[in-house]
């Protein structure tokens, strides 16, 4: 027979990860409206229907301040001083 108390036991549970807090309402940026997802992560689609991925997201949601921008190229115009 089997012992039922061990095998509760042995089952590992998972880590949630936090819902995200507040409601989101869509915005419209130019062509462009980012909404979030359940996940927490942003959704960018142009007029089209379309959604965008990558560098085009990218700029679109620091445009709209809703992310920081973290690229190599913000970084390097950063870190040189003006003269």
């Amino acid at each position: 027979m089997a012992d039922a108390k061990g095998s509760k036991d042995s089952k590992e549970t998972k880590a949630k990860k936090p819902k995200p807090e507040g409601v989101f309402s869509p915005v419209k940026i130019k062509d462009y409206t980012i909404t979030r997802k359940n996940s927490g992560r942003y959704e960018v689609v142009d007029s089209k229907g379309k959604n965008l991925n990558g560098d085009q997201k990218a700029s679109i949601l620091v445009e709209a301040k809703l992310v920081k921008d973290t690229s190599k190229r913000a970084a390097k115009t950063e870190e040189k001083p003006a003269q």
